[in-house]
């Protein structure tokens, strides 16, 4: 159902490129416990490429806690007390959620930043995988479906565990917390909002007291979408208005050509590229903040 309503919505409509990214974003079987420096317990093991640090699946030390309990409770004299943790949801979940993390492997195997098996994915395939950036999100779902199938079960042991069902739900709460407390000191807004006075000073330098459109066409690579979104903030700031963005991650270049509109930038309207603008007439023209500014 999900891929009827991609295609009548028209995801798969028009043109696409495949690019290497269906692999270097796949999902890695360990990913679950592993918290990429986003939790308390600290990076387990390196990923197999960086851009897998893009699907973030790790299920918190808090869950985890519960998890191992549950698992421990089906070898021991409270096996009767909580359900399995599959059959704590209904199979449908559990195909579902199996079925989309298929998909996110991309036709690889990693398990703990190793590379087990690589195969090519599939020619009938590539449109499939040629319109969506990070496959290994798709294993959400399964993530998820774990963490109910912890609390069903976790919650099922409570009248056998007593005052230690308590102190381990409060120690569960406790590490969870500690998760989201740490990851939002290691957030992104914080590394930017350090630059953001050295970024505000190089917008208003090149922006004040110059008569410009508001109009803004912006080339920039995939991964410097987030600081670009803090210049955009400083751009809205001093009168921007409207933006054509383009970044190209699946994208020909003749499609990014297309999309950017540089033959369209008219005097008064602000170009910036992470390269070197060819063939342009600009009134002022500034490098900084690691981009080509041209003020046509």
């Amino acid at each position: 159902m999900p891929v009827v309503a991609l295609w009548a919505y028209g995801a798969f409509a028009g043109g696409y490129t495949l690019l290497d990214g269906a692999e270097k974003y796949s999902m890695d079987l360990a990913a679950i416990f592993n918290s990429l420096n986003w939790g308390v317990v600290g990076e387990l093991y390196r990923p197999a490429y960086p851009e897998q640090g893009d699907c973030l699946l790790y299920l918190g030390t808090g869950t985890l806690l519960l998890a191992g309990v549950c698992l421990a409770s089906r070898t021991v004299k409270l096996r009767s007390a909580a359900p399995t943790p599959v059959r704590a949801l209904p199979t449908s979940v559990w195909l579902a959620s199996v079925l989309l993390m298929l998909y996110a492997l991309a036709f690889q195997l990693f398990v703990a930043g190793h590379s087990l098996i690589h195969l090519a994915i599939p020619e009938v395939l590539h449109p499939l995988y040629g319109r969506f950036r990070v496959p290994g999100r798709f294993a959400t779902p399964l993530v998820y479906a774990l963490l109910a199938a912890t609390v069903l079960c976790w919650g099922a042991l409570k009248p056998r565990l007593g005052k230690w069902w308590w102190l381990a739900t409060a120690s569960a709460l406790f590490l969870q917390s500690a998760d989201a407390i740490y990851s939002s000191r290691s957030a992104t807004h914080l590394v930017e909002a350090a630059a953001t006075q050295t970024q505000r000073e190089a917008v208003a330098r090149f922006i004040e007291n110059r008569p410009w459109s508001g109009r803004v066409f912006e080339k920039v690579p995939l991964a410097d979408l987030e600081q670009q979104r803090l210049i955009d903030y400083l751009l809205v700031q001093h009168g921007a208005k409207v933006f054509a963005v383009t970044h190209a991650a699946r994208l020909d270049v003749d499609a990014v050509n297309r999309r950017m509109g540089y033959d369209r930038a008219q005097q008064g309207d602000l170009i910036i590229a992470s390269e070197p603008l060819q063939a342009r007439t600009c009134r002022y023209t500034m490098e900084a903040l690691g981009y080509y500014w041209c003020l046509v």
